[in-house]
């Protein structure tokens, strides 16, 4: 198992990063659809991206395949400790895209087939959201380039230079909290 790991982290003493409103769904699917995310005043101000590379193999079809995910964590000084409550929400189309959205910028991202792409996981700490972990399959190569796809995500929160610090590990699953692993990540203005 093959495991690349990046983060970015906001410093506002370089860069502002705030984001309030988030909506990841089909253009198409309008509210009230069981498979969107859309939500305002969230109030976040710190960003986390990892990619996760994994080959998985099927016992039962005897075959294996590479799966890409893209881990994006927005934050806030709520954020501490283990959560008291958590939402889940899945990402589905039918148009083979969705649209990414923040109120920076609006990217759409395209998928190749219909079904389900991601999720996006709310973290409460009481009655406060704290953290909100966006899960999202990378695109087939054919239908986007991955670097392409990554900062597509990232420019809609407001973020379009940066220096990715990359981690691999063959066997270990990173865990994404684990802060002494991004000690030397740099981000440019």
């Amino acid at each position: 198992m093959k495991i690349i790991h990046q983060k970015v982290e906001a410093y506002p003493s370089r860069i502002r990063l705030p984001v309030d409103y988030l909506k990841i769904s089909d253009p198409n699917y309008e509210e009230g659809v069981w498979c969107r995310y859309e939500k305002d005043n969230i109030q976040m101000d710190s960003i986390q991206v990892m990619v996760k590379h994994e080959t998985m193999y099927d016992e039962q079809e005897d075959y294996s395949y590479d799966y890409g995910e893209l881990i994006v964590s927005l934050s806030n000084r709520y954020w501490k400790g283990e959560p008291t409550a958590e939402k889940e929400y899945e990402i589905g189309v039918d148009t083979a895209r969705y649209e990414i959205e923040t109120e920076h910028n609006r990217s759409e991202i395209y998928t190749a087939s219909d079904g389900i792409f991601g999720a996006v996981n709310e973290c409460y700490y009481g009655d406060k959201l704290g953290k909100i972990n966006i899960y999202l399959a990378i695109p087939d190569e054919y239908e986007m380039d991955e670097t392409e796809f990554i900062l597509n995500v990232l420019r809609t929160m407001n973020i379009h230079h940066l220096h990715l610090c990359v981690v691999r590990d063959e066997d270990v699953d990173i865990n994404m909290d684990n802060e002494e692993l991004f000690e030397d990540m740099q981000m440019s203005p």
